[in-house]
């Protein structure tokens, strides 16, 4: 429960992803707590022999397996030599797979349904998309795997993503027995093909999980903050330019910043008030006839309608037209709009992106072949080499950014989870050098989880996340078991050293296996049926968890017997006695 706890103090949107997993973890865990004190004994005592009962012997096969055993691990116990070189494999092996190992924590979904987004040129009208997302459709039921697709065009005005009637969403169903990669590509080409409306194919939950955990949808993205929305863009151009060079970027693109034609009214001030006209006199009346003005609200039948003062299609069909609307003055008078004013038809953004009192623009990436984390220093490197004009800057963002963020957060949290695992070792034990034999040992058990995901070419992600916490659990039940049954038998007897850790764990010998086989079971499948849809976190966990098992129970079966005698005193073998009956 300690080592989850600090998932517990995080902040920002990895907070909401993750939190919900912790608790579920501690759930789980003090469940398996209470079943453990309350229903396995209670079971026991209903299920087990009588007393009166001759115990039974162990049979020929576990007779034979531990005479081999024990005359292994007596060869390993006689040179902790090896024993010496697995522990500092572990520490040297692990951590460098992990600083070069590909990581994501945002899994590649195999979904059967994609969605291709999909931008028109600027003031694109609902008829021009509507026969563009056809085409589109027409040509996508053609490709072999593709089941069906469907179009929406436009948002509502109160939806969660509110966009124009220039963008679309097409959603493709493909077949799940066809090929998914060659099925996937075969679309992206069909989309690149159309090069009327540009497009991107995507999977919802990958995309959704990204920017749950980074506020992006893209695995890197750069922001850059300013006043004037021309400087942005040539900046943004720049330094998609810049990054497109770097090893591992993969599609940079500048966000769309789409403009429809408006209608730009600046009124001349010294006209107006030659007049009796103040500005917000002449804006409001060019509103009301040209936009509309809404005045009131009608209810009818439990609906609410606006009531819209709005001038006649007619005095709008061009500039002309706008300049020479009436204005009416304070003396009774009226005067042409173009007196007061200068009307002009401008291109203007059809969505104002600001954060803070700034305009940004973002350029996006998806990063492929090299480590996110190398990719995104480079990037920071090549945004400092550039130069930026006065009051404007960038930033990266992106997964990379958002976990160094969380993790800098959970660096005092951890420090302190590691200080509460060390103390209650220490107090299971009754030994602090006991408690650093079972710390030394967690990296050799999750060594063989790490090159289990090398061999397999597999980047680590959330899934190989889980299968190591679950590999470093095991084994740590395991060591604390196997050194307190040592214990016990040191504190049955006067004998101590190497045969007496031998028979400690030549008894627990059947309970280790038992365990590794029992759990390499029930993650084989996972690791036979391989990277298909549906198993994207599971396939991973179970590589992992698979490759665990062998260097656990090789450490706890050799390392750790090998290494008890050195850790432990003569003097302190028995650092807390037993009584008969409690052993």
């Amino acid at each position: 429960m300690i080592v989850v706890a600090p998932l517990l103090v995080m902040h920002g949107l990895s907070a909401e992803f993750f939190r919900p997993l912790a608790w579920s973890y501690i759930a789980a865990i003090a469940a398996s707590l209470v079943v453990a004190t309350t229903v396995t004994p209670g079971l026991l005592m209903l299920l087990s022999p009588k007393p009166t009962m001759p115990r039974s012997s162990d049979s020929v096969f576990t007779s034979g397996l531990r005479r081999i055993y024990a005359g292994a691990a007596g060869r390993a116990m006689r040179s902790p030599a090896l024993a010496l070189a697995l522990v500092l494999a572990g520490f040297v092996v692990g951590p460098l797979i992990w600083s070069y190992q590909q990581r994501s924590l945002v899994p590649t979904f195999k979904e059967t349904d994609v969605f291709v987004e999909l931008q028109g040129p600027p003031g694109a009208s609902l008829q021009a998309m509507d026969r563009a997302a056809a085409t589109l459709i027409r040509d996508l039921r053609t490709v072999p795997g593709v089941r069906d697709a469907a179009a929406q065009i436009g948002r509502a005005l109160f939806s969660h993503e509110l966009a124009d009637v220039d963008s679309a969403t097409v959603w493709v169903s493909l077949d799940p027995s066809a090929d998914y990669r060659a099925t996937l590509a075969a679309v992206g080409k069909v989309v690149a093909a159309h090069p009327e409306v540009n497009g991107e194919v995507e999977s919802f939950l990958s995309k959704k999980m990204r920017e749950s955990l980074t506020g992006e949808d893209k695995a890197i993205s750069f922001r850059i903050y300013g006043q004037d929305l021309n400087i942005l863009k040539a900046k943004a151009e720049e330094i998609r330019g810049a990054i497109g060079a770097i090893q591992g970027i993969k599609n940079p693109e500048v966000e769309p910043q789409q403009e429809q034609q408006a209608i730009d009214v600046e009124v001349d001030l010294d006209k107006a008030r030659s007049y009796g006209l103040k500005p917000g006199d002449v804006r409001r009346a060019a509103s009301a006839l040209i936009g509309g003005l809404t005045v009131g609200s009608l209810f009818q039948e439990q609906k609410v309608f606006d009531v819209v003062i709005w001038g006649r299609p007619e005095i709008r069909r061009d500039s002309n037209d706008i300049q020479n609307l009436l204005i009416d003055t304070p003396s009774g008078a009226q005067v042409p709009l173009g007196d007061v004013a200068r009307v002009s038809v401008v291109n203007t953004p059809s969505v104002i992106h600001r954060q803070g009192a700034s305009r940004r623009i973002d350029v996006e990436a998806e990063v492929s072949g090299r480590s996110l984390g190398a990719v995104t220093e480079e990037v920071k490197d090549r945004i400092k080499e550039g130069a930026f004009p006065f009051e404007y800057h960038a930033e990266v963002l992106g997964e990379h950014v958002e976990r160094q963020a969380t993790l800098r957060m959970l660096y005092s949290c951890l420090v302190a989870a590691a200080i509460g695992i060390i103390l209650l070792l220490q107090a299971a034990l009754g030994s602090w050098r006991l408690a650093g034999l079972v710390i030394i040992g967690v990296p050799v058990a999750m060594l063989g989880g790490f090159l289990a995901t090398c061999l397999g070419g597999e980047g680590l992600s959330l899934g190989s996340v889980v299968g190591l916490a679950a590999v470093v659990g095991l084994a740590t039940r395991h060591m604390i078991m196997l050194i307190r049954h040592v214990q016990s038998l040191e504190a049955l007897g006067p004998e101590h050293g190497n045969g007496v850790v031998l028979q400690g764990a030549s008894e627990r010998l059947v309970s280790v296996l038992a365990s590794a086989l029992s759990i390499a079971l029930i993650v084989l499948p996972f690791v036979a049926f391989g990277d298909i849809a549906g198993l994207e976190i599971l396939h991973p966990a179970a590589v992992v968890i698979l490759g665990g098992l062998v260097t656990s129970t090789v450490m706890t079966l050799f390392i750790i017997p090998s290494l008890y005698p050195q850790f432990v005193a003569k003097a302190a073998r028995a650092p807390r006695p037993l009584t008969p009956e409690a052993a």
